[in-house]
């Protein structure tokens, strides 16, 4: 591998990991929003137990069989 090519391959490896990075940012920020809204919309609602999506389905299904 030359010098130039072992850089090229670098700044792929970087720009692939950035690209993650930002994509995982978003995706957290949207959930926080989602979050924050939910939460002020139900505030007696207690979130801090909810602690995954699976829990939450799980929880739903339960009460539907209520």
């Amino acid at each position: 591998m030359t010098a130039s090519t072992s850089v090229i391959v670098r700044m792929s490896i970087w720009a692939e990991t950035s690209i993650k990075r930002v994509k995982e940012s978003t995706a957290l920020k949207a959930y926080q929003h989602a979050y924050i809204l939910t939460r002020s919309l139900i505030p007696s609602a207690n979130f801090a137990q909810l602690a995954t999506v699976e829990e939450n389905r799980g929880i739903a299904s339960r009460m539907r069989k209520w």
